[in-house]
């Protein structure tokens, strides 16, 4: 049922619907709008033909849109308010598209991807504005904005139609949590001033600055700088700071001991969440970190520093070899969150902060101080599990360790451990002889 009343306008009721085709760059975009009531006001144009200038709509509106790429997304909310204009390029009386077009009220946006194997995005918010020219949505009002795994808020969720990415701004706070987790499962959480998702690429950047790091943590496990660029195509994570920043990391570890020694004082203290009886934990100051889902190492570079309970070493290069966490659900588990790649195959979402360190490797430089010991070298393979360091250097400048009790001690390799004054020297032929100094204190 419709009519067209004295203002030069029609209405109708009852889940009435309107048409508008517009060229866009690789084809045509189709779009439909329905609601229980709807309300076209009508304007001549310059042969006197009426053409749709606006159009109000109350109860159950919705707008769907078909993409040139096959993607078709749909809002749906409680009123609508749009304009109607003529595609630029387009012939006079044809194209017509969407100029602008605003929806409020419990609104809810599902967007499908025209390729196989991507991911479906949904959002909610109680405002959604469309931009024609742009094909921007901007949700506003508690948006919330989900993609597979991946569930992100904040002041204002940009969706771009065209490329399927999306742009969060303000305030973002993010959880990664997988659909056939079992619950209890450990939830990745991720705070930053900004995050942009890239549909086709599979990546998410979160932004913030120096000052105001991007987070992401899982328990007491985190990984804080200026950029935190997420990929699932190449099962990586970088991070890397501003100008004149650094790169934070703090990861649980399989060694056993009392967990709060030497740790209750520390003014870099960043752990969030609460950590079981035994669990430590190891922090990593760098220039950049890169993470590799596939091998689980983390690479630091950039001038690097770790602290833990066994000590404090800073080298040039590190190399944190890490593994899953009971009951993190990653991928050799079965159970961690996945999402479909270009090929169709499960990808794990990197993730260092669902993992804890086994063994570390420092290089160039490396300097260990714990108490009453310094120990000096060019390589220090620490193992977590045994609290275990084992030092070695050059011909030219052999590892050398300074203990308050045992004296000066070098040798072709040097193996110590935090709990004990143990210090086991080995040395390789003649030219590397062990040499050990000790101070006897009257």
């Amino acid at each position: 049922m419709s009519a067209v009343d004295a203002r030069g306008g029609a209405w109708a009721r009852g889940n009435s619907v309107v048409k508008a085709t517009a060229g866009k760059p690789g084809g045509l975009k189709l779009t439909s709008v329905a609601g229980d009531d709807l309300r076209l006001a009508l304007a001549q144009d310059a042969a006197g033909k009426d053409l749709p200038q606006s159009l109000s709509g109350s109860g159950h509106t919705r707008i769907e849109q078909r993409m040139p790429d096959g993607t078709v997304q749909t809002s749906t909310g409680d009123a609508l308010e749009a304009r109607f204009g003529r595609a630029p390029g387009s012939e006079p009386g044809r194209g017509l598209e969407i100029a602008s077009a605003e929806q409020t009220g419990s609104v809810e946006i599902r967007s499908v991807p025209g390729k196989a194997g991507e991911l479906t995005s949904e959002g909610a918010a109680e405002r959604a504005e469309l931009d024609g020219a742009s094909d921007v949505v901007t949700l506003s009002g508690r948006p919330r904005l989900t993609r597979g795994d991946t569930t992100v808020t904040a002041d204002t969720v940009k969706m771009m139609q065209q490329t399927g990415d999306a742009v969060a701004d303000g305030n973002v706070a993010g959880t990664f949590v997988n659909a056939n987790a079992k619950p209890g499962a450990p939830v990745t959480h991720a705070l930053a001033q900004e995050a942009v998702l890239h549909r086709t690429a599979q990546t998410m950047e979160l932004k913030g600055t120096d000052a105001a790091p991007a987070r992401m943590w899982q328990g007491p496990s985190q990984v804080e700088a200026a950029n935190l660029l997420l990929d699932r195509g190449k099962d990586s994570l970088e991070a890397w700071p501003g100008a004149g920043g650094v790169v934070r990391a703090v990861f649980a570890s399989q060694g056993q001991g009392n967990r709060d020694q030497g740790l209750e004082n520390r003014d870099q203290r960043t752990e969030i969440g609460k950590r079981g009886p035994q669990e430590r934990v190891v922090r990593v100051t760098s220039g950049r970190l890169s993470y590799s889902g596939t091998s689980h190492e983390a690479v630091f570079t950039g001038g690097v520093t770790a602290e833990g309970q066994d000590g404090t070493v800073k080298a040039q290069r590190g190399v944190a070899f890490l593994v899953p966490k009971q009951g993190s659900g990653t991928r050799e588990q079965g159970t961690g969150p996945r999402a479909k790649g270009p090929e169709g195959q499960s990808k794990e979402r990197p993730d260092p902060t669902a993992a804890s360190v086994e063994k570390i490797v420092m290089s160039g430089a490396v300097k260990v101080e714990q108490p009453g010991r310094t120990a000096t070298g060019e390589q220090l393979l620490y193992t977590a599990a045994t609290a275990e360091f084992v030092l070695t250097g050059t011909p030219g400048h052999p590892p050398r360790v300074v203990d308050d009790k045992q004296g000066n001690m070098t040798g072709a390799t040097l193996l110590f451990r935090s709990p004990d004054s143990t210090i086991v020297v080995a040395g390789e032929s003649a030219s590397r002889r062990v040499h050990t100094e000790t101070t006897i204190k009257k």
